[in-house]
């Protein structure tokens, strides 16, 4: 099975500890520390990429934005997935551990989550 192949509704993912990230004017850039490569999203991958933290599963944060922005489920599921997709493609994101611990746990940052960059560097 591919990484994009193993993406679906109900993975629950989160950065991978060696991508750091900044928002600019909404955006956002992603520095991936192993490749060297700089990968940037418009406002609304970077609104969903904070949504990637290891604690609701695509499904659900896709049920959040189609209530929030008033879209259609299904079309919000597809995007969430397909960016997901495209962000495991790339080994930007990780599968989080299985959510055992309970609500409490949900809500503790994972202890080696992501950096944050000052400043994008330089190319």
């Amino acid at each position: 099975m591919t990484r994009r192949e193993a993406i679906h509704g109900s993975a629950v993912v989160q950065p991978d500890p060696h991508v750091a990230w900044i928002e600019i004017d909404g955006e956002g850039v992603l520095f991936d520390e192993r490749s060297g490569a700089l990968h940037v999203l418009n406002p609304m991958g970077m609104l969903l990429w904070q949504c990637l933290d290891g604690s609701a599963t695509l499904s659900e944060i896709a049920a959040d934005c189609a209530a929030v922005f008033d879209v259609d489920l299904a079309r919000a599921r597809r995007q969430v997935l397909e960016l997901a997709r495209d962000l495991s493609e790339l080994g930007l994101i990780d599968s989080a551990p299985a959510r055992t611990l309970g609500a409490e746990a949900a809500k503790t940052p994972p202890p080696d989550g992501p950096s944050f960059l000052d400043e994008p560097p330089d190319t």
